[in-house]
């Protein structure tokens, strides 16, 4: 019977030696499977990147090679810089390029493939409902492969989830790969047309909010070698308090104070809803920063509010010199030295 595998790797963006490694591992573990095709995300070998060098892509075609080289006796799908790449019998079989959704025929059985490279979304709902759409059209099963990991593309942090999966031709999940996990599944072929649908579980968006936000901070802490991480979350009511009784007319010190005890409060409505009322942390914090662009708006009575002209810490310390940045750096010091007693 024909198997095919579903490679849910964990793709390291700009290490395109890493990457091929890596696909090579998986190639020779889908071969001692008898596999007869193994399909990879989008950009598996370059990893998602905000921008490429010549040199570097001179590079990733080179692991390319390598691994079109692997694919004697199995096909081999995977993505390379912006485009999908088709390999099979040690050869490049076809090459897609700014497509990441085709059709092919694997062991004499017609399939659609979405290859994947996209982080997490709200919920994801958009993604299944189009994979579910495209299924349907084709009138075949779709296979769904992404990445997982935390991706640093040079201009922003992406979480990749994974949920690698396979629809049949009526546009339900039949197959899914656990997500945030690194994984290779094997499924046969001759089995597709008869596996049951599977129950997707029915929640909220935020739930894939939260699983997403606290998988990306703790995978890209532990790249960085970072264990354990405090936030502090105010909300920005600390800022509104300050602004409003600025503008009021009050002295800047006063202000200072109300506002940062201001900012305790909005600390303790975090913590009563993670020990009172069993909410996990993270989501706490979430909650407490929505609710507080309503509280904030309510205490500056307005979006903006200007503060041109209004008495502040600096001008209160302005005998200290006529010039502005000598004073910042004085109450910036005073400011730290006094922070350093308290701790």
């Amino acid at each position: 019977m024909a198997k095919i595998a579903l490679a849910q790797i964990e793709v390291a963006a700009g290490k395109p030696e890493l990457n091929a490694e890596k696909i090579l591992k998986f190639i020779a573990q889908a071969k001692e499977q008898e596999c007869a095709a193994i399909i990879f995300p989008a950009s598996s070998v370059s990893g998602r990147l905000y921008t490429t060098s010549r040199s570097f892509v001179y590079d990733c075609d080179g692991f390319c090679k390598q691994i079109i080289a692997a694919s004697e006796n199995i096909s081999v799908i995977f993505g390379g810089v912006r485009e999908i790449l088709i390999a099979s019998n040690g050869q490049l079989a076809n090459r897609l390029q700014d497509k990441t959704v085709f059709t092919a025929e694997i062991s004499g059985v017609q399939l659609s493939f979405m290859i994947d490279g996209t982080p997490c979304a709200d919920g994801n709902t958009e993604r299944h409902n189009f994979c579910a759409n495209r299924a349907i059209e084709a009138k075949c099963p779709l296979i769904y492969v992404n990445a997982v990991g935390v991706q640093n593309d040079g201009k922003n942090i992406f979480p990749f989830d994974g949920e690698s999966r396979i629809y049949n031709r009526d546009g339900k999940v039949i197959h899914e790969v656990a997500p945030f996990t690194e994984s290779l599944s094997i499924v046969e072929l001759d089995e597709l047309e008869n596996l049951p649908a599977l129950e997707l579980p029915d929640e909220p968006p935020i739930a894939g909010i939260y699983r997403a936000l606290s998988f990306g901070v703790e995978k890209f802490l532990a790249q960085i070698g970072i264990k354990n991480v405090v936030i502090g979350i105010s909300g920005g009511i600390d800022s509104a308090v300050a602004a409003a009784l600025l503008a009021a007319g009050w002295s800047p010190i006063p202000a200072i104070l109300v506002a940062c005890f201001a900012g305790m409060l909005s600390g303790i409505v975090t913590g009563l809803l993670t020990t009172k009322f069993k909410i996990p942390a993270l989501l706490s914090g979430i909650l407490t920063m929505i609710a507080l662009y309503s509280v904030n708006l309510r205490v500056m009575g307005k979006a903006n509010l200007p503060l041109l002209g209004v008495d502040t810490l600096f001008t209160q310390f302005g005998w200290i010199s006529e010039d502005k940045q000598t004073v910042v750096f004085a109450v910036g010091l005073v400011v730290v030295l006094v922070v350093g007693a308290l701790c």
